[in-house]
């Protein structure tokens, strides 16, 4: 019953367990693989590696951090004797361990990790990597999560330097993030451009009911109240209400908040 097959099957029961968004089976699921694998198993085998991954990622996501580090360290020890500490796979995994860190509130090793993780990857992938990328971003969110506004936005204009046409998903991500710092560090006119920008794509890439574009929007008129730019928060919340469907009364509550708010001012 234990055999490697059934490892295989698990594993793809874990993946619609996904799909469907029930990530509490996914882990039950992959936890019962991982068991399996590592019992028949090589612990370098490519199969084995993978499923750890998928397993540390699905811990991860279900705010499971403290075993979700245990798994990460493993991985890394492997993929680093194996594959060397530079290769891509090893590199994730490094972010990974980073950013789970910053989640487990350890601030200066998730920075230390990090920045190590960051100085490798320019080395070995060059700076426009799209694997370089992703680690400036962590770099970012890691940065932001405790406060270094000033870094996390050096950071998110670095990627923003390597703008494509169209535009990736990641820069899509980083332009709000950016405008967020921003807001915090009080440069409202550089916000509020990175606000349109990242709206501008989310609308252009996903539509203009899509969460993303929504929730940059809802930051944006958020930003615009805070900083009593009153006649232009009035126009984007017309905006807003002309993309909220019927039946979504999340996006109405939010509207109403605001238009709450704007009738005081």
């Amino acid at each position: 019953e234990n055999s490697i097959q059934t490892g295989y099957v698990l594993n793809n029961l874990a993946v619609i367990a996904h799909q469907r968004g029930d990530t509490q089976k996914a882990e039950e699921l992959l936890a019962k693989a991982v068991d399996i694998f590592d019992r028949e198993l090589p612990a370098e085998y490519a199969d084995a590696l993978e499923l750890k991954s998928n397993y540390a990622a699905t811990l991860y996501s279900n705010k499971n951090y403290e075993d979700a580090l245990k798994i990460i360290k493993q991985i890394y020890q492997i993929q680093k004797d194996k594959l060397g500490e530079e290769h891509n796979q090893a590199l994730y995994t490094r972010k990974l361990w980073a950013e789970t860190l910053g989640k487990l509130g350890d601030e200066q090793q998730a920075i230390e990790i990090i920045n190590q993780t960051k100085v490798l990857a320019i080395e070995n992938l060059g700076f426009d990597n799209p694997m370089t990328q992703q680690i400036i971003y962590s770099q970012g969110i890691i940065y932001q999560t405790y406060n270094h506004f000033d870094k996390a936005e050096e950071f998110y204009q670095q990627i923003m330097s390597t703008e494509t046409d169209p535009p990736s998903p990641l820069i899509r991500k980083t332009a709000r993030r950016l405008a967020i710092v921003q807001a915090e560090l009080g440069k409202n006119e550089n916000a509020k451009l990175n606000f349109e920008k990242a709206i501008e794509l989310s609308d252009k890439a996903l539509g203009k009911s899509h969460r993303i574009s929504m929730d940059s929007i809802v930051y944006f008129i958020d930003f615009l109240i805070h900083t009593n730019q009153i006649n232009l928060a009035r126009q984007k919340l017309t905006d807003f209400k002309s993309r909220i469907n019927d039946d979504d009364s999340l996006r109405q509550e939010q509207w109403r908040n605001f238009s709450n708010q704007l009738s005081d001012k």
